[in-house]
């Protein structure tokens, strides 16, 4: 929370955790996701004018239930992506060779300069 608080919002947290993503995906829909999944737990509480829970069952318990969800989400998620990621990797390779890329991918794939300096 620490790191929350000095930073206060999730780009700081994107550039302490050296993280590429220049669309902000996981600061908008990933952080967005897991914080109002927890509330969800909370704000339905009747008395926060939610419909209430079932006979038995508390807020703690409800954004219990909240938490295990966004873990097995999250842990899904990170499955499917590294699979995914790995059969990309072998059916079409994620790196170009590293001549092509010191020569430049502008001449090597499209036969000219994107910049002419």
């Amino acid at each position: 929370m620490r790191v929350w608080r000095d930073c206060g919002e999730s780009p700081c947290l994107k550039r302490l955790l050296r993280v590429d993503d220049p669309c902000d995906v996981f600061g908008v829909h990933g952080v967005c996701g897991i914080v109002g999944c927890i509330l969800t737990g909370v704000f339905a509480a009747s008395s926060l004018g939610g419909v209430g829970f079932v006979d038995g069952v508390t807020m703690g318990h409800q954004v219990m239930v909240q938490l295990e969800s966004i873990a097995i989400t999250v842990v899904w998620s990170g499955v499917v992506a590294f699979v995914g990621y790995k059969l990309a990797d072998i059916l079409v390779g994620l790196r170009v060779p590293e001549e092509q890329e010191r020569e430049g991918l502008d001449v090597n794939s499209h036969g000219e300069n994107a910049y002419n300096a």
